[in-house]
């Protein structure tokens, strides 16, 4: 597998990764800070036998290009999760809008693309696992779970998929796992190993959740469907600040009528109680990481702690400061 990328045709990245699994090949993790006139911020890139992760988190100062050329079969999932960009393909001169909040999942042999992200004075946040269809054939060659989907034979097959095709809103847990892998320093045996039941948890969760969006098809219209798969992606992206119904319902395009049914079938629950359900796993896991209270109420979105702690202690059945008695030896 071959990756090459330019930033305002500025040389980025150039890689030449071995397709095969190969546990005592070491693994590179590379932390850059990028400073341009365009772009600001960090790219983390971690890369061994079979797979390259980019991570880019950046303060965009003015529009700006990220050419990306990748060759040999590979699969690629990408996550959008802040920044406006559009994909352009030199060739045929296509565009398409990335929207953010969605995972999208796509098996090519080759492509060469531009990126063009949007200013805004704003931050990107843009995860991408590059992995060789060697590399997935191997490690999922004893997962009879995988083994029967329509994605393990379309991989098999080298029936390409393109971008669109596969793709979910995200959620706490499919934000979770990404972030663990991007954050893992582990090298060696242990670091490959890490990665490799990350990819598996991080598969199953994905082939479960569109599992999950399937059986409801012929319940909910697939336009309808489409735009409150888009209402459940912006949440998930704006839990700190959700939007009212009436202005989720604007943003998406569909009547609050049908949002708020159509919504209900799909996640099992109201609008009000998954954005509550969100803001408190997140809380969870900055308890977990030992933030203080008060940041923790700022950061998913409470005006005051003591609002934040009743909702906690309605959710978890415990407060924050009980359940960190618990955590302590």
């Amino acid at each position: 597998m071959r990756i090459y990328s330019e930033i305002d045709k500025k040389f980025l990245l150039k890689l030449e990764i071995q397709d095969e699994l190969n546990i005592n090949f070491p693994i590179t993790i590379n932390q850059n800070y990028i400073e341009t006139n365009c772009a600001s911020g960090l790219q983390k890139v971690i890369h061994t036998s079979g797979f390259c992760i980019i991570f880019q988190n950046f303060t965009v100062l003015n529009n700006f290009a990220n050419s990306l050329s990748i060759e040999k079969d590979y699969i690629q999932l990408s996550l959008l999760l802040k920044g406006k960009v559009q994909i352009i393909k030199p060739l045929t001169k296509t565009i398409k809008d990335i929207q953010s909040g969605f995972l999208q999942l796509a098996f090519k042999n080759k492509d060469n693309i531009d990126i063009k992200v949007f200013s805004q004075k704003k931050t990107i946040n843009y995860t991408r696992i590059f992995i060789s269809k060697s590399f997935i054939l191997s490690i999922f060659k004893n997962e009879k779970w995988f083994s029967e989907t329509i994605l393990y034979r379309k991989i098999k097959s080298d029936n390409y998929i393109n971008f669109g095709e596969i793709f979910l809103p995200v959620n706490f847990n499919i934000v979770n796992i990404l972030s663990e892998i991007v954050k893992n320093s582990e090298i060696g045996v242990l670091g490959h190993s890490y990665y490799h039941i990350k990819f598996k948890e991080l598969f199953l969760l994905i082939l479960t959740e569109l599992s999950t969006k399937y059986k409801v098809v012929n319940l909910i219209k697939k336009e309808d469907l489409d735009k409150i798969n888009m209402a459940e992606a912006y949440l998930n992206t704006h839990y700190e600040e959700p939007p009212t119904i009436k202005q989720l319902s604007k943003i998406i395009h569909l009547n609050e009528l049908k949002l708020k049914t159509g919504f209900k079938i799909l996640n099992k629950c109201t609008i009000h109680d998954y954005i509550t359900n969100v803001r408190m796993k997140h809380a969870h896991q900055m308890l977990y990481n030992k933030y203080p209270i008060n940041e923790i109420a700022l950061a998913v979105g409470y005006k005051s702690s003591s609002h934040f702690i009743t909702s906690f202690k309605k959710f978890y059945g415990k407060t924050p400061k009980q359940y960190i008695m618990e955590q302590l030896p």
